[in-house]
């Protein structure tokens, strides 16, 4: 089988469901079966979202990696366009580079 965004969603919504009826069953219950069951689903929930997080190639770190790229390059060519060339410190940017790897 294939993991795609279509079969995350199929298993959210039924992790979701599932997380529902026993949140409801426990509220009126008190079980303590029923809370560990519950945390269970809950934490499938979560797998699922860091799985489409995974699968969209879209996670914290590297969006603020991508967005610290981009400052970086926006700040250079800001040097650049307005013939700042005395602002430009090159152990800096050396070092600004560094900061940029994995």
């Amino acid at each position: 089988m294939i993991i795609n965004n279509k079969v995350l969603d199929k298993y959210q919504s039924e992790f979701e469901k599932k997380f529902h009826e026993l949140e409801s069953n426990y509220n009126s219950t008190g079980s303590l079966h029923t809370y560990n069951t519950m945390h269970k689903y809950d934490d499938l929930i979560q797998i699922i979202r860091l799985a489409r997080q995974q699968l969209n190639g879209r996670c914290h770190s590297c969006e603020r990696h991508d967005r610290n790229i981009d400052n970086a390059i926006k700040k250079y060519e800001m040097y650049q366009e307005t013939d700042m060339a005395e602002l430009e410190n090159y152990n800096e940017f050396i070092s600004e580079l560094r900061s940029l790897k994995f």
